[in-house]
C-alpha cells in the first residue's frame, strides 16, 4: 500500500486537489509572485454603510505590510496589497474578485469583508486555486468544508451566541432569554445559536421578534419582549440597531440584560449610544485596544498607529494588523521557494501567538480544523467604555 501523500495528510478533497494541481502547475511559481514582490488582494467596504470597519481593516493590514517592506520584505519579496471597494454590494464585490483573480493575478485574498460577500466570492477564489484567508465574515463557508485553500478566524454567530448566553445565565442568573433579530441570514444565525443553547439549558426562547434591515423603529419588538417577561434580550443587529433597541427599552423604564455578538462590538457603539448602552454585554474576539491600561507592547503599537493615521485604533484595525501578520508569518515559514502548494502546506498546521499583546489567544489551524479561533471573551459597557469581564470561553 502506498504511503499517504502530503495532500491526503491534510484531508484535501479530490476536487480541491484537482483545482490546486491545475492552478499551481505542480511546484511552479504561482500567480502574484515574483522575485521582488508578493501581490495580495482584499475587498472591503470603503464607501458604504460599514466603511468605518473597512477603512480600519485596511489600515491595520497596510501598517503591518509596510513594516515588513521597510525591513526588506520576506526573503526579499515586498508585499503589495490591492484593495477593492465593495460599497457593501455583493454584485460589485464579485466583479472586484474577478478583477483581482484574473487581471491582478493575486497570490491570495485576505480579510474580505462581509458575510454575503464571502459566501459569493469564496468559491471564485477556490476555482482559481487562490488561497482565501481570514475573511471578516463569521460564516461556515469560510472554513467548511475543509479545503487547503481556505482558513478562517471569525467564529460564526451561531457559535458565539451559545457561549455568551451560557456564561450570562450562569454568572448573572438570567432565566428567560428573548431575541430581537435582523430578518436575514445574519439574524437567523443568531436565532439558531440561541435555539441550541436554550434547548441545552432546558428553557424555551422567551420571545422572538424580527426587524427588516435598515429599520429604525423598534417599539413593537421591545414591547413584545417586555410583555413576555424576558430578563435577557439577545440582539441580532449591529451598532445602530442595538442603540435603537436599548433606547426604546429605556423609554419604557425597562432594564433587562442585553447581549450582542461581535458584530456590534466597537467603541463606536458607546460613543454614539452614550448612557443608553451602559450594561450591554458582547461576545469579544478582538478586544478593543484602549490606550489606558495597555501593556507596554500594545501601548507602543497604539502610539504608532495614532501617529500614522491620526486616529485611535479599533478592534477592526487590530484584527487587520493580526491577519496581515499571520500572512507574513506563514510566508516566512514557507521559505524562499514560495508556491501555493508550499504555502498551504504550512497553513495546514499553523499556530500564531503574536496576537497575545492585543488580548487575542492562540490561533491554530490543523488538518481537521480551519477555523483558527474558537473562543471568545465576554465584554460589557461600563462607565462609557468596553471592559472585559471573562477569560477565554
Amino acid at each position: 500500500m502506498k504511503p499517504l501523500s502530503t495532500w491526503k495528510a491534510i484531508r484535501m478533497t479530490a476536487a480541491a486537489a484537482m483545482v490546486l494541481s491545475t492552478a499551481c502547475g505542480g511546484n511552479s511559481m504561482a500567480g502574484g509572485i515574483s522575485n521582488t514582490e508578493v501581490v495580495v488582494g482584499t475587498i472591503l467596504d470603503l464607501s458604504g454603510p460599514v466603511a468605518m470597519l473597512g477603512e480600519h481593516y485596511r489600515q491595520g493590514m497596510q501598517m503591518r505590510y509596510d513594516e515588513v517592506n521597510a525591513a526588506g520584505g520576506v526573503f526579499g519579496r515586498k508585499i503589495r496589497m490591492i484593495t477593492e471597494d465593495s460599497g457593501w454590494d455583493t454584485k460589485k464585490a464579485v466583479l472586484a474578485t474577478r478583477k483581482l483573480l484574473d487581471k491582478d493575478d493575486v497570490f491570495a485574498l485576505i480579510n474580505v469583508l462581509g458575510s454575503s460577500i464571502a459566501v459569493a466570492t469564496t468559491p471564485l477564489a477556490l476555482e482559481k486555486g487562490v488561497p482565501n484567508l481570514f475573511p471578516a465574515a463569521p460564516v461556515d463557508v469560510a472554513f467548511k468544508p475543509i479545503s487547503p485553500l481556505k482558513y478562517a478566524t471569525e467564529m460564526p454567530y451561531d457559535m458565539q451566541v451559545p457561549i455568551g448566553v451560557r456564561y450570562l445565565t450562569k454568572m448573572a442568573g438570567y432565566k428567560k432569554v428573548g431575541v430581537i433579530y435582523q430578518d436575514d441570514d445574519f439574524g437567523k444565525d443568531v436565532v439558531k445559536g440561541l435555539t441550541e443553547i436554550t434547548k441545552e439549558l432546558g428553557q424555551p426562547i422567551c420571545e422572538k421578534s424580527s426587524f427588516r434591515r435598515g429599520s429604525t423603529d423598534f417599539a413593537s419588538q421591545v414591547a413584545r419582549m417586555k410583555q413576555a417577561g424576558c430578563d435577557l434580550v439577545v440582539i441580532g443587529g449591529s451598532t445602530r440597531e442595538t442603540i435603537g433597541i436599548m433606547g426604546e427599552a429605556r423609554k419604557l423604564d425597562w432594564s433587562p440584560g442585553f447581549m450582542v455578538t461581535s458584530s456590534a462590538y466597537s467603541a463606536q457603539l458607546h460613543v454614539l449610544g452614550g448612557p443608553v448602552v451602559n450594561g450591554l454585554y458582547s461576545t469579544v474576539a478582538w478586544p478593543h485596544p484602549y490606550a489606558d491600561g495597555a501593556n507596554p507592547k500594545l501601548a507602543t503599537w497604539i502610539k504608532a498607529y495614532k501617529e500614522r493615521y491620526k486616529a485611535d485604533p479599533s478592534p477592526f484595525a487590530t484584527a487587520g494588523y493580526i491577519k496581515g501578520d499571520m500572512f507574513v508569518k506563514a510566508l516566512e515559514q514557507t521559505g524562499k521557494a514560495l508556491t501555493t502548494e508550499a504555502f498551504v502546506k504550512v497553513m495546514g498546521n499553523f499556530s500564531y501567538t503574536d496576537g497575545e499583546m492585543f488580548g487575542v489567544p492562540r490561533i491554530h489551524f490543523d488538518s481537521s480544523n480551519h477555523l483558527g479561533l474558537r473562543t471568545v471573551r465576554m465584554g460589557q459597557v461600563r462607565d462609557g467604555r468596553w471592559q472585559l469581564i471573562s477569560e477565554s470561553l
